[in-house]
């Protein structure tokens, strides 16, 4: 009925912030297919402000 893809998530060892590498052929598929979606960050925040920075990130990849 619906799947929750991960849009992303934080490196541990270097802290940057990295779109999975199948997010786009994921939720392009499953909505092609009908299937309603959510998505996620894997985060690893350890400040508001890398919090804030995974938000952002999520938003402006998932805006269509």
């Amino acid at each position: 009925e619906f799947a929750i893809i991960r849009v992303g998530y934080r490196g541990l060892s270097d802290g940057t912030l990295n779109e999975d590498p199948y997010f786009k052929k994921n939720i392009e598929g499953a909505l092609a297919n009908g299937i309603k979606v959510g998505v996620y960050m894997f985060s690893q925040a350890l400040t508001e402000k890398e919090a804030i920075a995974e938000a952002d990130y999520l938003i402006k990849r998932i805006k269509i």
